[in-house]
C-alpha cells in the first residue's frame, strides 16, 4: 500500500488545493554513473534529483505503454484462436479504432 502525504493550501478562504507528494525513493549510484548524470543535469540546468526523476518517469511511461501493447497482442491472439470470441466481438461491437 502506498502512503502519501497531503498538504492543503487555502486561498481566499473558499478554494483548497491539495498537493500529493510521491514517496521518496533512495538509490545508490557508483561515482562514475553519478558524475555522468550530474554533468547531464548541469547541462540541462536542473538538479540531479529532477533529472533522475524525469528519466524514471519517462521509463515508467514507456513500460506502461509496452504493457498495454502486450495486452492488446494477447487479445488479438485470443481472438485468432477462438471463433466464439470473434463472434462475440462482431455481435457486441468493434474496437473504437475500427469505428468510422
Amino acid at each position: 500500500m502506498k502512503s502519501r502525504r497531503r498538504f492543503g493550501i487555502v486561498l481566499h478562504s473558499r478554494v483548497t488545493i491539495a498537493i500529493t507528494m510521491a514517496d521518496t525513493l533512495t538509490i545508490r549510484l557508483d561515482a562514475d554513473d553519478r558524475a555522468i548524470l550530474e554533468a547531464v543535469a548541469r547541462d540541462r540546468g536542473m538538479g540531479l534529483s529532477a533529472l533522475v526523476r524525469d528519466l524514471a518517469e519517462a521509463e515508467a511511461r514507456r513500460l506502461r505503454r509496452e504493457a498495454i501493447r502486450a495486452e492488446g497482442e494477447q487479445v488479438l491472439a485470443h481472438l485468432a484462436e477462438h471463433s466464439a470470441a470473434r463472434e462475440e466481438l462482431e455481435t457486441f461491437g468493434a474496437p473504437v479504432s475500427d469505428l468510422p
